[in-house]
């Protein structure tokens, strides 16, 4: 029996360090992926009409200057089409004072009202793409707490010409506002979690930086799949994988978004990240919850033996030794590329992202402990609050109950007694004073 138990404590031994050092190797292969594409920048120059949709909600982070990146987009045909639920969102304010100075940039203000059986931002999308001119090629999609480069939009669409493509994707990354702890934790392993992806990785979109032909995009009934669903973009990269189709990552679409935290927040965040995941893409979240809970466990318990040998003196304390330098040896280097690639690639955001440094070369196992336990939260329950909007889901992700802050569940919207808003405004050309 004891040698059965050494012979399993040693397979799993050499798992975790395999696993360590293609997790390593993996985060070696994104940064010179990433080098590769932005190299070839100046060859991107895709032709044909873009519509950049934009879901808003009250004001964000460094709402102005995220608004006027939209708008600097070094692509010839495009326009920008902002979603927010009503007049009375603060940000239709500054969208509107944006716009006024850049006149020959189409852009539309669409009012979309309230959910009732999905996610707002859904709700915003499908009320947003309903009727689309014939001449359309590209549809992009874009958060409003993003702040992307000029040339994003031109990256995002480049590759769409390619049939084996379904859409193409950027990544968030996060700049803290303030040294907090979880400002510093949700950066740290949201950037460890975003150099998963690469050239032929099973990809994930993100719903900030994503964009879609427009004939597939009603090819494969993109609208119809998002209907009663809390969530966009994990819905769109499961018809891609049923389709055979390929997520492809752009280093180039990477996108700074600011952020600020209190200790509450980040586990709503965090948590409400994997309840999605676990709801839309199952597969995917047993997947990253096991390889998760080994990780870990591979290392605190490597750590545990290395102590108990070298206090009782045992002669083979050598081998948890190698397995926890191992181990500390790839997060150390994992985080050495984190932090060289976040200059690289938002030299405006180095002194924000210095603040980060520290706990990404050496506070890996901290991190992933932190990650693991919200990862463990997100198995249990349906129920999410996203931007003050309860929901409740049931186990396939379908939108079973909405609850606006400010009333009761709501099944269907009444406009009776008041005004109906005006659905579309092109804030592209000031409106004309009447009085």
């Amino acid at each position: 029996m004891e040698a059965i138990w050494i012979a399993v404590s040693a397979l799993l031994a050499v798992l975790a360090v395999v696993q360590g050092v293609l997790v390593a190797a993996q985060a070696y292969e994104h940064r010179r992926f990433t080098h590769s594409r932005l190299r070839s920048l100046d060859s991107y120059r895709p032709t044909g009409k873009a519509i950049l949709f934009v879901p808003c909600r009250g004001r964000d982070l460094g709402l102005a200057a995220n608004l006027v990146a939209l708008f600097e987009q070094d692509y010839d045909d495009y326009e920008i089409r902002f979603l927010v639920e009503t007049p009375e969102d603060p940000v239709c304010l500054a969208i509107m004072k944006v716009a006024a100075k850049y006149p020959d940039r189409v852009s539309r203000l669409v009012f979309t009202g309230k959910a009732t059986d999905c996610g707002q931002k859904v709700h915003n999308l499908l009320r947003g793409t309903e009727s689309l001119p014939e001449d359309v090629k590209y549809l992009a999609f874009a958060d409003s707490d993003a702040r992307p480069r000029s040339y994003w939009l031109r990256a995002l669409v480049h590759r769409l010409s390619n049939d084996c493509i379904g859409a193409t994707t950027g990544y968030r990354w996060f700049v803290p506002m303030r040294r907090t702890t979880p400002n510093l934790l949700v950066t740290s392993v949201n950037a460890s979690l975003g150099m998963l992806l690469g050239s032929g990785n099973p990809n994930i979109v993100w719903g900030g930086s994503w964009a879609i032909r427009y004939d597939r995009f009603q090819q494969l009934g993109v609208r119809d799949a998002w209907r009663k669903k809390l969530n966009d973009d994990l819905v769109v990269t499961g018809i891609m994988r049923r389709a055979r189709l390929r997520v492809e990552y752009e280093p180039a679409c990477a996108v700074a978004s600011p952020l600020n935290l209190s200790y509450s927040q980040m586990l709503d965040f965090a948590r409400r990240q994997y309840l999605q995941a676990r709801c839309y893409l199952p597969g995917c979240w047993r997947a990253g919850f096991l390889l998760a809970t080994f990780s870990m466990a591979a290392f605190y318990l490597s750590l545990s033996a290395t102590m108990i040998a070298w206090r009782s003196g045992s002669a083979s304390a050598w081998a948890p030794t190698m397995i926890t330098l191992t181990l500390c040896t790839s997060w150390i280097y994992r985080g050495f590329h984190r932090v060289r690639l976040s200059r690289e690639l938002f030299p405006d955001f180095e002194r924000q992202l210095r603040t980060t440094r520290w706990l990404d070369m050496f506070g890996g196992p901290l991190a992933a402990l932190a990650n693991w336990l919200v990862f463990a939260a997100s198995a249990f329950g349906h129920r999410l609050v996203w931007r003050d909007i309860h929901y409740e889901l049931d186990r396939r992700g379908t939108v079973i109950s909405v609850r606006h802050k400010e009333g009761r569940p709501l099944r269907r919207v009444s406009a009776a007694g008041r005004p109906t808003p005006e659905p579309e405004i092109d804030v592209s050309r000031p409106r004309q004073n009447t009085r």
